[in-house]
């Protein structure tokens, strides 16, 4: 009875046995000489959501994994070949990718929101001013018409007292 050999990134493989399938490798630490394959030079492309940011890779993930439980099964019928170990780096570098920019996300969110109720503070207290203002606009209001009435009423005595005192000769 013969097996294959499972020779992943950190294992040795078995004397006078081959890997079957690409994503194996008998050297250690290869997925080190495979680093810059992780982020392929693609443009980048505006994110629709902060969801998706996050599920993307999360379901890349997902369908990798699920390939390469289905390779290491027991075949019914040909198992799907595994995936390559430059498709699970790249999967995890955008996953990681992706939760940086989540966190980066959640520090702004934050502070936006810090933002938000300073600026709801300041609107109350402007309203307060405004509204103190406006009374005392008020206050200011009657007080200068009492004065004006009380000027009205000085002037009218004065024109008053110059008509009494000519009549009377002085």
């Amino acid at each position: 009875m013969s097996f294959s050999t499972f020779a992943g990134p950190s294992s040795q493989p078995l004397p006078g046995s081959q890997s079957t399938y690409p994503s194996q490798s008998s050297q250690p630490g290869f997925s080190q000489s495979y680093a810059h394959f992780v982020t392929p030079d693609i443009p980048p492309q505006p994110p629709a959501s902060m969801s998706e940011i996050l599920l993307d890779p999360l379901a890349r993930l997902q369908t990798l994994s699920h390939t390469v439980f289905q390779s290491l099964g027991p075949p019914q019928s040909r198992p799907p070949p595994a995936p390559s170990v430059v498709e699970l780096l790249a999967v995890d570098a955008q996953l990681a990718t992706a939760v940086h920019v989540a966190r980066a996300h959640q520090v702004k969110q934050r502070r936006i929101e810090q933002l938000k109720d300073e600026v709801l503070d300041l609107d109350r207290h402007w309203r307060e001013i405004v509204r103190a203002l406006d009374e005392g606009r008020r206050e200011l209001d009657s007080i200068v018409r009492e004065g004006e009435e009380r000027m009205k009423a000085i002037d009218e005595a004065k024109a008053e007292s110059f008509h009494i005192l000519r009549y009377h000769g002085f």
